[in-house]
């Protein structure tokens, strides 16, 4: 019986420590609000940012897209207002439906079109949603938050030198794998694919809802940029939407790492250009 007793209490002394330990880890996430720059994983990293979106201020204006657009300068972007919720292998759908289910309508939508018409990431979205409320009260539960990203963190910041934007790129693997994509894709025609009906549905949605939708497009490689497909697929998009076009991008004027993905200076100058660009949207059929 007594040693039942003292098993009980060590119990409950090593029970209140770990609850102390966590309230007091949740009270400092939310007086200092910490930045967490590296994450365990692309699913990971894309979570945080929906998060982000989440549980914060309502947001004015929003950037919905894919990996490409996903390296925009957020820096630059927060100086402007604009929350970037594109998604590393996500989809302009999954951007969209967290908006609409969050309830946290924008004024502006920047969709980007180069890789507009994958789907909708469903179980994605299902986690995203998931014990919403108490996330949003207790931080330490979401995936921001969790201690090994500290630690990723404060090793990246103090050995890795995050502040330094690499631009070094493998120049013989860059040009085999973009001869490899030239032939794959080289005089290939672009087929309507079947999320063509949901895009233009989950748009009508906010701008029925008073939202100004503007397209833009992210650079690539131009070789890649000046194929027959892409070429089409923009000429969907200009007769399919009736909505603001930001100029297309002088695509030579950029570097990517594999053809589509740019390399971090580039993506800070083309920031710059899609930031200057706003005041130029024009509709689709007069930047033809």
């Amino acid at each position: 019986m007594h040693l039942s007793i003292s098993s009980f209490k060590k119990s409950m002394i090593l029970f209140s420590m770990f609850l102390m330990l966590f309230l007091g880890f949740n009270f400092l996430i939310i007086l200092f609000k910490p930045n967490m720059s590296e994450f365990q994983n692309q699913w990971q990293r894309n979570m945080t940012r929906v998060e982000d979106f989440l549980y914060r201020d309502h947001q004015e204006k929003v950037i919905i897209g894919s990996s490409m657009a996903f390296n925009l300068n957020k820096e630059l972007l927060n100086q402007a207002n604009i929350f970037n919720l594109s998604f590393a292998g996500g989809s302009v759908l999954s951007g969209l439906e967290i908006i609409k289910r969050s309830k946290k309508i924008p004024k502006i939508i920047y969709v980007e079109t180069n890789i507009i018409f994958r789907e909708l990431d469903q179980n994605f979205l299902d986690y995203a949603f998931e014990h919403y409320f108490l996330k949003k009260y207790v931080p330490a539960f979401r995936e921001t938050y969790q201690p090994l990203n500290f630690l990723l963190t404060l090793l990246k910041n103090f050995y890795m030198k995050s502040h330094r934007m690499n631009n070094n790129r493998n120049e013989k693997a860059y040009n085999t794998g973009i001869q490899k994509a030239l032939q794959e894709k080289e005089n290939i025609s672009f087929i309507i694919p079947k999320e063509f009906e949901q895009v233009k549905e989950s748009l009508q949605y906010f701008r029925d809802q008073g939202v100004e939708i503007i397209f833009f497009e992210m650079p690539m490689d131009y070789r890649l940029a000046n194929l027959k497909i892409e070429q089409e697929q923009r000429e969907l998009i200009c007769k399919s939407f009736d909505d603001f076009f930001l100029p297309p991008p002088e695509h030579q004027k950029f570097y990517t790492t594999d053809g589509i993905h740019l390399l971090p200076r580039s993506a800070l100058d083309f920031t710059r250009v899609f930031l200057d660009s706003i005041r130029q949207a024009t509709r689709c059929k007069k930047l033809l």
